[in-house]
C-alpha cells in the first residue's frame, strides 16, 4: 500500500506546520515497522530533512512558494503526483483536502475556528478555509480530527458523518519532559 502524504506545509511556523514536520519525522520509521506499507511524502524543496527521517528516498521535493503556487500543488500538482506513483491512500495534513482526489483520501483537520469565530481571519482567508475545509471533508474517506472538540464540530458544522472521523490526539515533543523535583520546588 503506497501512502502519500503532502508534506508542503512543513516549515511553516504554524501548528499545521509543526504537525506536518511531526509526521515526516516519525511516519517512515512506523511505516518501515509495517509490512506492505510504501511511504511517500511531498517536501518543500530546499528545507531539510526532518531529524529522525530514516528513509530519505521516501521525500520527493516540490517547490510551491506563495498562496497561488501552493494552491495550484494541492489541487492539480498533488493528484498528478498521486496518480503517477500509484498511491493507494493520500494524506492531506492541513486541514484543506484535495477537491478531486486520485485516490482514497485522508484530511486531518486541527479546528473549525474559521466557522466558529471567523473574525479572527481575513475575510478572504476564512472564505478560502470555509469552502477548502468543507469540500475535503465531504470528499475524504476518512477524517482525522486532532481533539474531541474538533470531531464534534465537524459532526454540527459541516455535517460529517462520525464514523468516518478519528480522533487522534497531537503528541507531544520529546524536549518536553518533567523537570527533575529539586527545580520544581
Amino acid at each position: 500500500m503506497l501512502v502519500l502524504i503532502n508534506g508542503l506545509q512543513a516549515g511553516n511556523q504554524s501548528g499545521t506546520g509543526t504537525y506536518t514536520t511531526q509526521l515526516a519525522r516519525w511516519m517512515p520509521e512506523i511505516a518501515a515497522g509495517r509490512e506492505g506499507w510504501d511511504l511517500r511524502i511531498v517536501w518543500p524543496t530546499g528545507l531539510s530533512l526532518p531529524g529522525q527521517s530514516g528513509n530519505p528516498d521516501a521525500f520527493i521535493p516540490r517547490g510551491a512558494a506563495g498562496f497561488v503556487s501552493r494552491l495550484l500543488y494541492d489541487q492539480v500538482g498533488f493528484r498528478r503526483d498521486a496518480a503517477r506513483l500509484g498511491a493507494d491512500v493520500i494524506h492531506y495534513p492541513a486541514s484543506v483536502g484535495g477537491l478531486f482526489p486520485a485516490c482514497n483520501m485522508v484530511v486531518t483537520v486541527h479546528d473549525l475556528s474559521f466557522f466558529v469565530d471567523p473574525k479572527w481571519f481575513r475575510f478572504e482567508r476564512a472564505q478560502y478555509y470555509r469552502q477548502g475545509v468543507a469540500r475535503g471533508v465531504r470528499r475524504a474517506s476518512r477524517i482525522i480530527a486532532d481533539s474531541r472538540a474538533t470531531a464534534d464540530d465537524l459532526v454540527k458544522v459541516l455535517r460529517a458523518r462520525p464514523d468516518r472521523i478519528d480522533v487522534i490526539p497531537l503528541g507531544v515533543d520529546d524536549r518536553f519532559r518533567p523537570a527533575p523535583g529539586e527545580s520544581t520546588e
